[in-house]
């Protein structure tokens, strides 16, 4: 054939196929991955009679083709590009750019042919394994990893440089890196970490620091002690890297390991300026990506400079390979429009996985966005931006983000999140990643469900958002200072934001001495928000606080909260005081000033006409929380409102109509979570202006964009609790103390309740002492048989007596099958923590009737663990007729991991009896728990016979803390602080030196000294004091005895002189700083019995708000040195 003719037929070929795709309404291209792009792409599948067409393999290819398309004119409906079921695994991002884009009459959609199953993937399948032989490496695996773990050599195609670890939340000042991530049978695999849940605290900060604040004082050279023998295992460790919470617990970072001194028990960290705050004894962390720490199957480590992976398979390798996220992003698209994305997965990237740049009415819909090292969406600028119906899970980072809209012309950037399922994000980046988030102006955030993380679920940024519809639940997890919904600006004319018809239930309790999680927390100088309609439920902190100008709350309902509703304050009497104190020289009035023109225009005061009213008050005054109206809020079973600065912002603001009750508002079924109000709920009595809640609307939608159907809650979602006062919830939180005395004799294990084995032979039959009622069932009420149990030490273990009763008609079962079969259960674990009994490990033993017992992997320990847990404990049971059964045990100290000889820890536990006859469970507390053997508001073991316990596990811990408090009205500090004593900043100001030594002990008296010199002649006040509790809660209680003063002449103090009126010489009992005097009993100087003093018989029992106070006069240049005795007041036993 001539030259001419295959020209010309070319050309009619050509012609005809424009033709038809001129005709179509709108064209469709396929995309298979067993394609192959040199095909034309015009059919789902390759040819029956001509197999030389078919789909194309690759995205690129088909985009191109629409590109062609497009240059010829032959796209006037728009193109389909259709993907097949399969796998795609894409070596580069799938690229868009402005000449991709599509029009409102020619929009380009890239979709599933069928929702879910085409894959695009950034993983690579990684085969080559191999067991470990290296003489180096063995030797430095754990005992239980030998012989299970294997190795690969990462190939240079795959990495140029393998990325490290180092990257963090809000704080993080370094270039982030983007770890590698290993997956299995459709699994995220942990990162080999100790401990293997949870976090360890530091020690004792070494090097360089500096005062920050009200924050008080950090360390800044990455510098601390860890008294562990875990340190002498880490040494050699080729990539040890570790997570912390270093300073505030709301900022995490990871950080590389620089140096560890066994000796002198130290770990030093790579850049720690990379980590803004800095430093501080007690704060949480882990290490991670340690070889010697891989102890269990699923668990790895990588060494980047040897390219080496180490794995303990969490499955066989031929049946289940493992895949490496290797590549960055999967798709990203800048100035494109009218482009739809529906019904994808995208796995298995290390970065963001789908970003949008100055894209214009983009849609992302039902697709599904999993394992990823970072971000699933992201949309940088651009409007009308959807991500709608899509699921989002096992993220390193957060869900979905979208920034929009134009600040000086408030115009809207119309992007919306709406309808996505995302839950277990954050897994990577822990803090300041939410599930969703916007920026700028005009957004929203409507009807998703969000769930599982250590922090926010919802952040926003700027000018006239809407939150709303959204159900949010168990997030918060590990943090403190933060909200579920959380924004935290510091420009007063960010406002307008409306967030309405929103549940929040469930955050975690805040960390460790800290303040609180809440549920929505307008933080700082957040401004001018809307909010109305909202449940918020089992918050740890308030339902809802705002602490600046211009809040509307109205008709929102707080359940289980333990504070309902706070208006607080950074005014003037706030932190934010420094700045403050500078009048129109502040940030905020510096912002506001700054942009006056702006502001005085027609748009903005018709907007936002009150932004401007601080330029007509006080300076200074301007900025508490002004111009706020908290109107018809319930708070049920919650604390109530709390207004800072009352007086400064009474005629500004509207506070009225908001009520307390202690008892269900009138949900139709709170504990299935049915939170509909029902018609006759008590709630519409008690303030009739109250309006029906909109739950029914919340959370998920069945829609034909959804990717799976819509559900209300995530599996797992925490149940609602009973509603009571927060009061009684916060008692019912903390572990009852249990005395255990010592058995009179020896107690022979055979099932038998012999009452001379359990108590004196003289006592009467049934044996005396505290007794362990099990008689509550899992849901709060009484059961119809009750059981009885007693709890003795024999010196080297726990001895426990149950006599079980059944219905008078029934005989126990023979078998031993938990839930089937007549059974005891003991749930034991150390408390070593007084946070305790959070995230602890428990022992779980089960004993049958027909005498076989076995230690169950229930509550978290390995089978391995379980197992040694098992070993030497002795059990026995008697079938004793119809109605009743009997069982003992020998728990060996080893069982649960302790040696009160040594430090006589408390034990949580709790006892539990499953009866087979009557199909329920009795517990030993009256609880609301998913399960039997959870620890939490159980009861602590207190082994009398090897003295007291160091502290109530569960409850706020007694600290050590006195101040010196000179004259308020000084200029300047006139005390110097030396050893033991320091001026934060916060305490400069009230001419304040702080001597804090940490927490009390029960089970001792501490020794604690301090030094200061004054700079003038002065009176000042020692106050005596302690723990600071939340509201709602108990005070915590601190004893102090021995004071000895060099320097200074201090009167009376060790207590012991005491006047013919009762008064104590030189000492008073104050409530706080108001020095309102209180009455004697439960504060101030009082008798212990013989020996419990550390001096005498008297000390003084004090709290935060109950201080012991005495006035002592000081010289201008002389030290004054102070030494003293405290110890920590233990709950009453039984309380």
């Amino acid at each position: 054939m001539s030259s001419y003719v295959r020209h010309l037929a070319t050309f009619v070929v050509g012609s005809c196929m424009l033709a038809a795709w001129a005709h179509a309404a709108p064209a469709t291209l396929y995309v298979s991955s067993d394609g192959n792009d040199a095909w034309s792409g015009t059919s789902a599948h390759r040819g029956l009679f001509r197999r030389s067409d078919g789909p194309f393999q690759t995205l690129v290819r088909a985009r191109d083709e629409i590109r062609t398309l497009r240059q010829a004119g032959a796209l006037p409906d728009g193109v389909v590009v259709e993907l097949m079921p399969g796998l795609y695994e894409l070596v580069t991002p799938f690229e868009l750019t402005a000449q991709d884009s599509g029009t409102e009459a020619v929009p380009v959609v890239y979709r599933a042919h069928e929702r879910g199953t085409a894959i695009l993937s950034g993983g690579v399948v990684i085969r080559d394994w191999q067991p470990v032989s290296e003489p180096g490496i063995q030797n430095r695996l754990d005992d239980k990893a030998k012989g299970n773990v294997v190795w690969t050599e990462l190939p240079a195609d795959l990495f140029g440089t393998i990325p490290g670890f180092a990257n963090g939340g809000c704080g993080y000042r370094g270039k982030p890196d983007y770890p590698v991530a290993l997956f299995q049978n459709g699994e995220r695999l942990q990162i080999a970490r100790w401990p293997n849940s949870g976090y360890v605290k530091m020690g004792e900060c070494l090097g360089a620091s500096e005062a920050r604040g009200h924050a008080g004082t950090t360390f800044i050279d990455g510098v601390f002690r860890f008294e562990d023998a875990r340190l002498g295992r880490w040494v050699g460790e080729p990539e040890l890297w570790f997570d912390g919470l270093w300073f505030h617990s709301w900022a995490d970072q990871k950080m590389r390991l620089k140096s560890i001194d066994p000796q002198e028990k130290t770990i030093a960290l790579e850049e720690p300026k990379s980590h803004a705050f800095g430093f501080k004894k007690g704060q949480g962390f882990y290490a991670l990506n340690a070889i010697s720490e891989i102890d269990q199957p699923g668990e790895w480590a990588v060494d980047r400079q040897a390219r080496r992976l180490y794995l303990w398979p969490a499955a066989d390798l031929r049946t289940a390979p493992v895949t490496v996220a290797a590549r960055e992003r999967l798709v990203t698209a800048d100035g494109i429009a009218y482009t739809t994305i529906d019904g994808l997965v995208f796995e298995g990237c290390r970065e963001k996985a789908l970003t949008f740049k100055n894209c214009s009415t983009i849609t992302v819909a039902a697709c599904t966005l999993r394992h990823l090292g970072s971000t699933a969406i992201d949309i940088d600028g651009g409007t009308n931006g959807t991500v709608v119906g899509c699921d989002m899970y096992d993220l390193g980072e957060g869900g979905a983000v979208a920034r929009g809209g134009v600040y000086e012309t408030l115009t809207p950037g119309k992007h919306l999140i709406e309808n996505n399922h995302i839950h277990h994000f954050g897994r990577i980046v822990g803090t300041y990643r939410p599930g969703a988030a916007v920026y700028g102006v005009g957004n929203a955030i409507r009807h998703n469900l969000i769930y599982q993380a250590q922090h926010q679920a919802i952040y926003f940024n700027g000018n006239d958002h809407l939150v709303e519809y959204n159900i949010l639940h168990d997030v918060c997890l590990h943090t403190n200072d933060a909200g579920a919904i959380y924004a935290c600006h510091y420009d007063w004319s960010q406002r307008g934001t409306v967030i309405r018809h929103n549940l929040v239930h469930t955050l975690g309790e805040p960390v460790a001495g800290e303040n609180a999680t809440r549920g929505i927390y307008m933080d700082d100088q957040t401004t001018g928000t809307t909010i109305q309609g909202n449940i918020l439920s089992s918050c740890e902190g308030s339902g809802i606080v705002v602490s600046c100008r211009d809040h509307v709350i109205t008709n929102n309902l707080a359940v289980n909260c333990r504070i309902g509703f706070s208006l607080s304050t950074r005014g003037i009497n706030s932190f934010c005081a420094p700045d403050v104190k500078k009048g129109r020289d502040s940030i905020q009035f510096k912002k506001l000033l700054a942009k006056m023109d702006l502001f005085k225009s027609e748009l903005w005061r018709t907007r936002y006409p009150t932004l401007l009213a601080p330029m007509d008050q006080d300076p200074i005054l301007a900025h508490s929380a002004h111009g706020c109206t908290l109107r018809n809020n319930i708070a049920a079973g919650s604390g109530p409102l709390q207004v800072a600065d009352r007086d400064t912002i009474k005629d500004t603001c509207t506070i009225e109509n908001n009520v307390d009750f202690d008892s269900d508002p009138g949900f139709v079924d709170a504990a299935t979570l049915d939170l509909r109000l029902r018609p006759d709920a008590p709630v519409f009595q008690k303030l009739p202006g109250f309006e029906p809640l909109e739950f029914a609307k919340m959370g998920l939608y069945d829609d034909p964009r959804r990717a799976s159907p819509a559900v209300k809650f995530g599996p797992g979602v925490t149940p609602m609790p009973p509603i009571m006062s927060a009061e009684a919830r916060q008692a019912a939180k903390c572990p009852i103390l249990f005395p255990v005395a010592a058995a009179p004799g020896a107690i022979r294990i055979d099932g038998v309740l012999t009452p001379g084995e359990w108590a004196p032979v003289s006592a009467p039959d049934t044996p005396p002492g505290p007794v362990a009622e099990l008689k509550w069932g899992a849901d709060g009420k009484e059961v119809p048989f009750a059981s009885r149990a007693w709890i003795r030490t024999d010196g080297d273990g726990i001895c426990i007596g149950v006599s079980s009763t059944l219905d008078p008609k029934k005989e126990a079962t023979r078998g031993h099958q938990w839930d089937r079969d007549d059974a005891v259960e003991v749930a034991l674990a150390v408390a070593r923590d007084p946070e305790a009994p959070a995230g602890v490990t428990a022992t779980v033993l089960r004993g049958y009737a027909d005498g076989h017992f076995e230690s169950v992997v229930d509550g978290g320990a390995s089978e391995d663990e379980a197992a040694a847990a098992g070993k030497g404990v002795e059990y026995a049971a008697t079938r004793l007729g119809k109605g009743e059964w009997s069982a003992e045990w020998r728990i060996p100290f080893a069982a649960p991991g302790t040696d009160p000889k040594a430090t006589n820890w408390p034990i949580l536990a709790h006892l539990t009896v499953a009866n087979a006859v009557g199909k329920f469970r009795a517990g030993w507390r009256q609880r609301m728990a998913r399960d039997s053997w959870e620890l939490a508001g159980a009861y602590a073991l207190c082994l009398e016979q090897f003295g007291s316990v160091p502290f109530a596990p569960g409850f706020p811990v007694p600290c050590i803390r006195i101040d010196i408090q000179g004259d308020r009205k000084a200029t300047t500090p006139v005390m110097v602080p030396g050893t033991g004593a320091e001026a934060p900043e916060w305490a400069q100001k009230w001419n304040r030196l702080v001597c804090a030594f940490g927490a009390a002990r029960g089970d001792r008296w501490t020794p604690c000294r301090f030094e200061f010199t004054p700079q003038e002649d002065a009176v000042v006040n020692f106050e005596l004091m302690g723990t600071q509790t939340p509201t709602g809660t108990p005070p915590v209680w601190t004893y102090y005895d021995d004071f000895r003063v060099d320097g200074a002449e201090l009167v009376n103090g060790d207590f012991e002189a005491i006047g013919s009126d009762g008064k104590t010489p030189g000492w008073n009992c104050v409530l706080d700083q108001r020095f309102t005097v209180v009455a004697k009993g439960d504060a101030g100087v009082l008798a212990l019995p013989a020996g419990a003093a550390a001096s005498g018989s008297h000390v003084a029992k004090t709290s935060h708000d109950h201080r012991v106070v005495q006035s002592v006069s000081v010289k201008k240049g002389q030290k004054v040195t102070v030494s003293f005795q405290a110890r920590a007041v233990l709950p009453a036993m039984g309380q």
